[in-house]
C-alpha cells in the first residue's frame, strides 16, 4: 500500500515503496522491521534536500583534472582567458564567438569525502530539556534531551551528505558516526561507514534504535577522552563534526586542538547551548536556598541568595560561551551555537551554509 507510509512506519515486507513529498523511492530490504527517528519527517526532508555537502579543493583548469578522486564530482565554476598550455579541449567556443577571445572553462572539483560526527555521549547530555527550553509542538516529536539533539544534527549531516542536491546522490560521501560510551572499548563506539542514498536509510534507522539519551553505565563517561581516542583512528582529508554541549570545557578544549592541528582536516564544533541565560527565569520564581548538583561529577553546590547571584550567573554564562568563540576561532574550528529552543536544522541549515559546508 502506498499511500501515508512514512519514514516512521515499521517495515513489514522485503521491499517497501515509500512515498515521500511527490517522489517515489525504493527502499532496500535492510530496511525490514526497522524505523526512522519521529523527529525526522517529510518536512525536514523537503529542507534538508536543498543542500549538499560543498567541500572543494578549488577551482581548477581543464587540463588539471587528471587526478580526480573516484567517486568526486565536478562543477562548473567559471570562464577564465585561455593561456598558453591550456588543453584545447576546455575551450569555450561560444564565448569566443561573442567576444572574439579565446577563454577555457574552470572547475571545482568535489572530491569524496569522508565524515565522521563525534557525539557526546555524557552525563550531561542526558538531561531532559525543560518544555519552555526545547521549544513548542511542531512535526513530529521534538528533541527532549541534548543527546537526541546531537542524534538530529548528526541525522542531518548525515542526508547532506548521502542524498543531498538535486540529484539526490549526495556527491558520495561517506559518513560514520561516533558515539562516546564508557561501556565500549576506548569509550567510543564506532557505528559502521555509510555510502549512498540506501546507506543513508541504513543509518537512519540505526539512529532510531539509539536509546533517547545515553545509558547509566555510558553516562559516567566524558567526552574528551573519546575524543582522543577518536585521534587514533581518524584519517586525513576528513570533515570532523563533533556534537556536544560542551560543559566540560577544561578537557574538551584541548582534545578538539589536538583535532584541529591537521591542516587538511575540516573540524566544526556544534555546540547545543543557548546563547542566553539557559534557564532562563527559572531561577527569579525559586524562594529560598537551591540546591545544585553536577550531573557528571555528582558535587552539590548549594546557594543561598538566588536572586542576587542571576546577574553574576548570566555574566559567567556568556563569558563562557565567548571562551568556546573564542577557542575556536584561535585552533581554526568552525564554531556553530545552536539554541535548543528554536528550530536546530534550520539553524544548523544557515550556518553550515554561511561557514561554506553546504551549498
Amino acid at each position: 500500500m502506498l499511500g501515508g507510509v512514512g519514514l516512521g512506519t515499521e517495515y513489514t515486507s522485503n521491499l517497501c515503496v515509500t512515498v515521500m513529498a511527490k517522489s517515489l523511492r525504493v527502499e532496500s530490504p535492510i530496511m525490514k522491521q526497522r524505523r526512522a527517528p519521529e523527529w525526522f519527517d517529510v518536512s525536514l526532508e523537503r529542507r534538508l534536500e536543498r543542500f549538499s555537502l560543498a567541500l572543494r579543493r578549488g577551482g581548477l583548469p581543464g587540463g588539471e583534472l587528471r587526478g580526480v578522486t573516484r567517486g568526486g564530482q565536478l562543477e562548473f565554476v567559471e570562464h577564465r582567458p585561455y593561456a598558453v598550455g591550456d588543453d584545447l579541449k576546455w575551450l569555450d567556443w561560444n564565448v569566443y564567438g561573442r567576444l572574439g577571445r579565446l577563454h577555457v572553462k574552470t572547475f571545482a572539483m568535489e572530491a569524496a569525502t569522508q565524515v565522521d560526527v563525534l557525539i557526546d555521549g555524557s552525563a550531561s547530555m542526558a538531561l531532559e530539556l525543560p518544555v519552555a527550553v526545547r521549544g513548542g509542538r511542531g512535526p513530529g516529536r521534538l528533541p527532549r534531551t541534548p543527546y537526541e539533539q546531537a542524534l538530529l544534527v548528526a541525522t542531518c549531516v548525515a542526508y547532506l551528505a548521502l542524498r543531498g542536491g538535486r540529484k539526490g546522490s549526495g556527491g558520495g560521501h561517506r559518513v560514520r558516526p561516533l558515539i562516546s560510551d564508557a561501556r565500549a572499548r576506548g569509550l567510543l563506539r564506532w557505528l559502521p561507514t555509510r555510502k549512498g542514498p540506501v546507506g543513508f536509510l541504513t543509518l537512519l534507522a540505526e539512529l532510531a534504535e539509539e536509546p533517547q539519551a545515553p545509558a547509566e553505565a555510558a553516562a559516567s563517561g566524558r567526552f574528551a577522552p573519546a575524543v582522543e581516542q577518536a585521534l587514533t583512528r581518524l584519517g586525513p582529508n576528513n570533515l570532523v563534526v563533533a556534537v556536544s554541549d560542551g560543559y566540560d570545557a577544561a578537557a574538551l578544549q584541548p582534545a578538539l586542538a589536538r583535532l584541529a592541528t591537521d591542516a587538511s582536516r575540516r573540524v566544526v564544533f556544534v555546540h547545543l547551548a543557548n546563547e542566553a541565560d539557559p534557564l532562563g527565569d527559572t531561577h527569579e520564581r525559586v524562594e529560598g536556598a537551591l540546591r545544585l548538583l553536577d550531573a557528571e561529577t555528582h558535587v552539590e553546590l548549594t546557594v543561598e541568595e538566588v536572586a542576587a547571584l542571576r546577574n553574576a550567573y548570566r555574566e559567567a554564562y556568556a563569558s563562557y560561551l565567548d571562551g568556546w568563540r573564542s577557542f575556536c576561532a584561535r585552533h581554526g574550528i568552525t564554531y556553530m551555537n545552536v539554541q535548543a529552543g528554536r528550530d536546530l536544522p534550520e539553524q544548523l541549515l544557515a550556518k553550515l551554509h554561511h561557514a561554506g559546508v553546504i551549498a
